[in-house]
């Protein structure tokens, strides 16, 4: 989906004067600081938000109906009753497993995360967050029954996966201060590094921005399809 994010993997950790030089510190480990100052080109430019692995996916509502994702059609377990004589009986006692996706189609809206139209470094962090994305399961069905067919029908079984639209919002971010920082890039003594400008970004753990949805996997079950 989109652009690669690029990873943020070193931030600085802020404590007083926007002025002085930080030591860097991993992302993952950054909610230990209440401020980070961050520079142009880790922020997409300076962008309102800037989220990271401690975001949320929030659901905000669920569509009142579902509808039915076949994920495996027996069509090599056909059975034809032919046109020209009695009616048949199509009969199956079998298990079958298929493998799924949890969640399908939706998309994602960044919102004021990014200064880009459309896409930006936080496309695949912000997808990947959403209920069940990206994820697999299985669903194992036994199928046992007898189905009357009639002269010139067909019959095979199927399995399904329930489905329902669900969307929601991100909450939690780093939010732009207006407050100009240096980051210095080497925390090895012998490496000196630089010092690169930045503009501190400070932890809002309530902050809400963009929209995300998907059809998320809510139920399973199993059919017998007559032609």
């Amino acid at each position: 989906m989109g652009s690669k994010s690029p990873r943020i993997a070193w931030l600085l950790r802020a404590a007083a004067v926007a002025s002085a030089t930080w030591f860097l510190i991993p992302t993952t480990q950054a909610q230990a600081a209440s401020s980070l100052c961050i520079t142009a080109a880790n922020s997409d430019n300076y962008a309102q938000i800037v989220p990271d692995s401690s975001s949320q996916a929030v659901t905000k509502q669920q569509a009142a109906n579902t509808w039915d994702d076949w994920i495996w059609r027996g069509i090599d377990q056909k059975y034809p009753c032919p046109p020209n004589g009695a009616s048949c009986k199509y009969v199956l006692d079998e298990t079958h497993s298929q493998q799924f996706q949890v969640s399908v189609g939706g998309g994602v809206v960044l919102g004021n995360t990014t200064t880009v139209a459309k896409s930006g470094p936080w496309y695949n962090l912000l997808a990947s967050i959403i209920p069940g994305f990206t994820k697999t399961s299985t669903d194992t069905q036994t199928f046992s029954f007898e189905q009357p067919l009639r002269p010139g029908q067909t019959a095979y079984p199927y399995q399904f996966v329930q489905r329902r639209w669900i969307q929601g919002y991100y909450k939690g971010a780093w939010v732009k201060q207006n407050i100009g920082c240096t980051v210095h890039t080497s925390s090895n003594p012998r490496h000196p590094g630089k010092n690169v400008p930045g503009v501190m970004y400070a932890w809002n753990p309530n902050v809400t921005y963009g929209q995300w949805s998907t059809n998320k996997a809510v139920g399973h079950g199993w059919g017998v399809h007559i032609v």
